[in-house]
């Protein structure tokens, strides 16, 4: 189609807006860059991978997929530093200078993933936090001659063993004062770096700080200015300044948005991708965050502005209306369209709310995004709202210029309203133009149109989605089957850096190890100790049990119980060091300058040495074991809240064989810890052969892979095959009344045996099983199954057989 130019008029009670749009005006407008997301900045894309296979795939397909969901543009990320970000820290590719590895961390799967979907997505680097070593004579890694190979050999992983091209690449995240002392001549090393090393494509951003400045130090700075591809800063308000227009360079909001992806979050969203353009002349906007799929008790926790997907163990997400505001833009303009500027194009309308333009003067396709949002209900975080009023309203518009009346005889209608009872992207009858290029559309209080001349949209969906959990109440993980320096399912790092390590040794042959050497250089919060959490914060009763290993001969290791997020958490904290000296803390500042109350000795846990740490608290007691010897008993009031393992310091400490069994607030009340020697066994059970609908005897873990009591016998069909299945059967219990104490009854979904021909089908949150608490064990694994195994009878090893289901 041959490229047509248009005037758009809008029509008022007091008269026509008339818009020139012939070629010259045209020229004027800017390259549309596009819409992103931010993954990092706080580990909020944490549980992401985690999810099942098949939930993963909707979620990922809903962010990047075009045409379908957030049809996101641009995909910026953190390069982890070790250090915390808001909502936990994030592992360096490099801890130790030379000693790189490209696998850690996990934003790489998400921008893989991303590229899949959309090869012509663009990706943007950005550190937070640095390791130790960048920290320099000054303390800022600016100033490092060490610090641009450091980003290059992460653009180098990038390249070489993810097959990930790297477009923009920033400096450090909104640190002002550092980059006003450094950052010009940082910039102009790293271009010099980049260039050498081959990556000459990858495209400078500055600064990502909370002004313009760097605009005004390229006007005065040649060199700089030739260097820096686009000027950037976070949190505008909308609005650019006279320097950063001067610079003739691209304009972006390099993180915005910022708010709860409920209330204000699409009104915001909505305002901004139109705002930035028609108020400050910006030509992409980045949303923090990509997605809210991390523990609600850590900071923000609602303001990923597409989905929120923190519940990988049950499969649920909830797609969120932000997502819908964005795709009124993404689903419809492409990079590289026409941006048409204020008065050819784009505007302010006379009732309130906004418009802009994007045109593609290759194709001829035109996209016109109109909102008309309250602004007093569309704030966004760490900005400023500029109020008006805003009515409903009839807005037309007549299409001017050479070969307009060839442009289109209809014009597709996508439209939501983001107020109290919302509709979201919806497609309705087109709208007609008439012959001298006329059409009117009625614009309502809160609505977002899209009128285009494009095709191939969709409002993405997948049904049904499983119901929504909270995170298992036991759960356990020998850390087997992930790769080396994986991150682990499930454990986010508040600091430091816990990834999988891989020892090749007959036990413990893979592990959780803390990798940060030296405390990092910090963003804008303090690391203080590097500890990872996970769990819920509704636990009211909590037990941990692993084993642990210090590698330095001056170290600790620790179990938190009750916790809270942030790197100085508070809880219940339980540790020994390397003479045998045990001590309780109730947050992590109490452990780094420890003031903290020492408990007397244990037995000596020399440095490279396993041993296994047990520690349960209630809700009137806190108890722990080493070894299996207890050696802490004390008097609480509260324990609520998640779990966590830590390290005394930045050196090496490693954990295996994690186990975890809690208590819900709301849920039944516990049994007592059950320390010290095992309970009685339960009366002798008949190993006669099962029939359908005996019921299994459940046992306390005391008698777990050592007593007969615990067994049923499979009877073999042929071969290796079973004639019997396990069925869930929430509503009856499999403990007979005075079989073992009443507190244990139904400690996890009642089991009885069925017919072959029943379905082995796990689907609430109660019909999970860890190893250690009942006489099933539970293999959850690294994959999307879990495996029931069941013991032979009168035999303490596990039996042959075993039955997969889907979650």
């Amino acid at each position: 189609m041959p490229a047509i130019w248009l005037a758009v008029c809008i029509a008022t009670a007091s008269g026509h807006l008339l818009i020139d749009l012939h070629p010259e005006a045209v020229a004027k407008g800017r390259t549309f860059d596009g819409v992103g997301g931010l993954s990092g900045g706080g580990a909020t894309s944490k549980l992401l991978p985690s999810y099942p296979a098949e939930q993963r795939a909707q979620i990922l397909d809903l962010l990047f997929k075009p045409q379908f969901g957030a049809s996101l543009d641009i995909l910026k990320v953190e390069i982890g530093g070790d250090g915390d970000s808001t909502e936990g820290s994030e592992s360096s590719h490099e801890h130790v200078q030379g000693e790189i590895s490209c696998n850690r961390g996990y934003e790489w799967f998400v921008m893989k993933e991303a590229k899949m979907r959309n090869p012509e997505i663009r990706l943007y680097g950005l550190s937070w936090s640095f390791p130790n070593y960048l920290a320099g004579a000054t303390g800022n890694p600016l100033d490092n001659p060490n610090t641009p190979t450091y980003i290059a050999d992460w653009i180098a992983c990038a390249k070489n063993a993810h097959n990930l091209t790297i477009d923009f690449i920033g400096v450090w995240n909104e640190m002002d004062k550092q980059f006003a002392s450094s950052g010009a001549a940082y910039i102009k090393s790293l271009r010099k770096v980049l260039d050498g090393r081959g990556f000459q494509s990858t495209r400078i951003v500055a600064g990502d700080v909370h002004s313009w400045a760097p605009a005004t130090a390229m006007l005065t700075d040649p060199d700089l200015a030739k260097t820096v591809d686009v000027v950037c800063r976070h949190y505008p308000s909308t609005l650019s300044d006279l320097d950063a227009k001067k610079t003739g360079k691209p304009l972006w909001s390099s993180e915005d948005y910022a708010t709860a992806n409920f209330g204000s979050g699409a009104r915001c969203e909505a305002r901004i991708l139109n705002h930035n353009w028609v108020m400050g002349e910006m030509t992409a906007t980045i949303n923090w965050n990509l997605i809210s799929s991390y523990y609600d008790f850590t900071s923000w926790p609602d303001d990923g502005f597409s989905i929120t997907a923190r519940s990988p163990w049950s499969g649920y997400y909830e797609i969120q209306p932000p997502l819908w505001a964005a795709a009124h833009t993404t689903q419809f303009a492409s990079v590289g369209d026409i941006l048409l500027v204020n008065q050819s194009g784009s505007g302010l309308l006379p009732g309130g709310g906004s418009y802009v333009t994007y045109f593609n003067d290759a194709t001829g396709s035109i996209s016109i995004v109109i909102e008309k949002v309250q602004p007093q209900l569309a704030g966004c975080g760490f900005s400023t709202v500029y109020h008006y009023a805003t009515t409903a309203e009839d807005v037309t518009f007549t299409f001017q210029g050479p070969n307009a009346m060839s442009l289109t005889n209809t014009l597709r209608v996508w439209r939501s309203n983001f107020g109290e009872n919302g509709t979201f992207f919806l497609q309705e009858a087109p709208i007609s133009v008439d012959t001298k290029g006329e059409f009117t559309v009625h614009v309502n209080v809160d609505d977002v149109l899209t009128l285009t001349t494009t095709s191939g949209q969709a409002k993405g969906t997948f049904t049904p989605v499983p119901p929504e959990s909270r995170f298992p109440t036991e759960y356990s993980d020998d850390f087997d089957g992930y790769l080396a320096d994986a991150a682990a399912n499930y454990f986010t790092e508040m600091s430091g850096a816990f990834d999988i390590h891989i020892s090749n040794l007959s036990t413990h042959n893979a592990t959780l190890r803390q990798n940060a050497v030296g405390p990092p250089v910090k963003w804008l919060r303090d690391d203080i100790l590097p500890f990872a959490v996970l769990g819920d914060s509704d636990w009211i009763e909590s037990e941990v049990q692993v084993d642990f290993l210090i590698e330095t001969n001056q170290g600790s290791a620790y179990v938190g119980l009750g916790t809270t997020a942030g790197t100085n958490a508070n809880g219940l904290f339980v540790g020994i060091d390397t003479t045998g000296s045990t001590w309780v803390a109730t947050s992590i500042s109490n452990i780094a300058s420890k003031t903290f109350k020492q408990n007397g000795s244990a037995v000596p846990v020399a440095s490279g040495s396993w041993h296994t740490l047990r520690a349960n608290v209630s809700t009137t007691l806190f108890t722990a074991w080493l070894d299996g010897k207890q050696f802490l008993s004390t008097p609480v009031t509260n324990g609520k809240g998640a779990v966590a393992v830590g390290a005394g310091g930045y050196y090496g400490v490693q954990f295996d064989n994690f186990r975890l069994s809690a208590v819900r607030g709301n849920g039944p009340a516990p049994g007592p810890p059950g320390p010290g020697p095992a309970p009685a066994p339960p009366p002798a059970i008949n190993c006669a052969p099962p029939a359908v609908g005996d019921y299994l005897q459940v046992y306390g873990c005391a008698t777990n892979s050592t007593d007969a009591h615990q067994s049923w016998k499979l009877i073999p069909r042929s071969g290796n095959a079973v004639s019997l299945q396990l069925a869930a059967i929430p509503e009856l219990c499999a403990v007979p009344a005075g079989a073992i104490g009443d507190s244990d009854r139904c400690s996890g979904t009642c089991l009885v045996l069925g017919a072959c021909a029943e379905a082995l089908n796990f689907t609430q949150a109660n019909d999970r099983f860890t190893d250690g608490s009942l006489c099933l064990d539970v293999d959850l694994g690294h994959t999307n199954d879990f495996r029931i195994e069941v013991y032979q009878c009168n035999d303490k090893n596990k039996g042959v057989s075993s039955r997969s289901a889907s979650r």
